[in-house]
């Protein structure tokens, strides 16, 4: 499988540029507060997840402001402006959001995505 780098949010260029502003001024600040090796280390894992799905394109932010309900249906999206080429997994981000546990798992499941997902 391919290496999950640079997929979190958009083109390779962009989250690259996240990552090492993570790397460099977030974790470098942090020196004498938190174990930044022990991040570093994690932050080095996490950035390696396995490309399970195709990117296409994500909302990238589907949180509850960004989303019109009408009755028990959604009727719209706002904020598309971050509307890019993304791991699909990005946009089960507004689950966490907008459900509770159990409809949360509904959801995953319906979608046939992993713990990884």
């Amino acid at each position: 499988m391919a290496s999950g780098t640079g997929r979190a949010g958009g083109p390779a260029g962009r989250a690259s540029a996240r990552s090492r502003r993570v790397d460099g001024d977030l974790l470098s600040g942090s020196v004498g507060l938190l174990d930044v090796p022990r991040l570093r280390a994690l932050w080095a894992e996490l950035r390696r997840l396995p490309q399970i799905d195709r990117d296409v394109m994500c909302h990238g932010d589907l949180i509850p402001p960004n989303v019109l309900v009408g009755g028990s249906r959604l009727v719209g999206v706002l904020d598309s402006g971050g509307f890019a080429v993304a791991d699909p997994a990005l946009d089960l981000v507004g689950a966490w959001h907008l459900f509770d546990d159990g409809p949360r798992a509904v959801l995953r499941e319906a979608l046939g995505y992993s713990e990884v997902q």
